[in-house]
């Protein structure tokens, strides 16, 4: 079942290594994701977009500030209401595509017979059957993404963490998974905080576009996309909407110099 993200002053400062001075990448964040609302963070580089996601998913320790899903504090896992899809993927190379979707599931403790079960069913919603039985390296980049996707999903978390998981991927097969990223969660309705470098497919994939100041990083911005789904790209309203989160960035990239 979806949750609510409620973010609440967090920063994060890394202590002083080898003569160099403190580094505080987040100043204090606050923001809110509502339950089945997909939102995209993003900033210019060092804006700390991934640190904010690996303090929510429990990576790391906040220097302050709160995280909050349907008001409890997250233990990190998907067991704990949290799941991540990272850049690497972080597949397990030894295991083939069914023991993959099937990991998180494991480690929760869930049977053989059971973590089979759940594990045929994202397959097939994934389109993965036919590939189940391969390893990681057997298959093309974005059978890889939808691999790590189903994964995530399948361990059942309330939040879903995606850090630029299209980033890899050319132009075509990135389109391609945006639209069925789209369609995956039209018929879930998953919480998704999505850290991209895309303004297109921040737009293309929001309810709500968060963009970031340089570090020490707040919220500069908050735009709701208020566009009918299905999306087309060459919607108006979505080229406005580049055009605008394009010009908060520029702005902040002068501040910034």
């Amino acid at each position: 079942m979806a949750s609510a993200l409620s973010i609440r002053g967090l920063q994060k400062t890394y202590p002083a290594v080898g003569g160099k001075p403190p580094v505080t990448v987040l100043g204090g964040v606050d923001l809110d994701v509502p339950p089945g609302a997909i939102v995209s963070l993003v900033g210019l580089n060092g804006s700390g977009k991934t640190t904010l996601l690996r303090l929510v998913a429990g990576l790391e320790t906040p220097t302050g500030g709160t995280v909050r899903i349907d008001g409890r504090e997250p233990v990190a896992g998907a067991a704990g209401g949290i799941g991540l899809v990272s850049q690497d993927l972080a597949l397990l190379p030894w295991r083939t595509v069914r023991a993959n979707i099937a990991l998180g599931l494991e480690l929760q403790g869930l049977s053989r017979a059971r973590r089979e079960v759940v594990a045929r069913e994202y397959e097939a919603a994934f389109g993965l059957s036919a590939c189940a039985e391969r390893y990681p390296k057997e298959l093309s980049g974005g059978m890889r993404q939808k691999a790590a996707i189903a994964r995530t999903l399948a361990a059942g978390p309330g939040v879903v963490l995606m850090d630029e998981p299209f980033s890899a991927l050319d132009c075509q097969t990135r389109n391609r998974m945006q639209a069925f990223l789209l369609d995956i969660w039209t018929r879930r309705r998953d919480t998704i905080m999505f850290v991209t470098h895309h303004i297109e497919e921040a737009a293309f994939l929001s309810d709500r576009i968060v963009v970031l100041t340089p570090r020490p990083s707040t919220v500069a911005a908050v735009l709701d996309v208020n566009l009918p789904r299905p999306r087309t790209r060459i919607d108006p309203g979505l080229t406005a909407l580049r055009a605008k989160t394009l010009a908060i960035l520029n702005r902040l990239s002068r501040q910034e110099h």
